[in-house]
């Protein structure tokens, strides 16, 4: 099996999230930078809270 590396960076836009709920929130984006070294097909979900964040691979 050949290794397919590559390295992705995300973006997320939250803030017009939050003001168009009339939230404040601590960060304007998130950028998730993460590497794939295989094949295998994935999602990169993320919890959010106007002042936290986690994020995960999901599949």
């Amino acid at each position: 099996m050949k290794e397919n590396k590559s390295i992705f960076k995300l973006t997320y836009f939250i803030e017009p999230y939050f003001k168009s709920l009339k939230q404040n929130s601590f960060y304007p984006f998130i950028e998730v930078v993460f590497e794939i070294k295989d094949d295998q097909h994935c999602h990169v979900p993320i919890t959010l809270s106007p002042y936290g964040y986690s994020t995960y691979r999901g599949n």
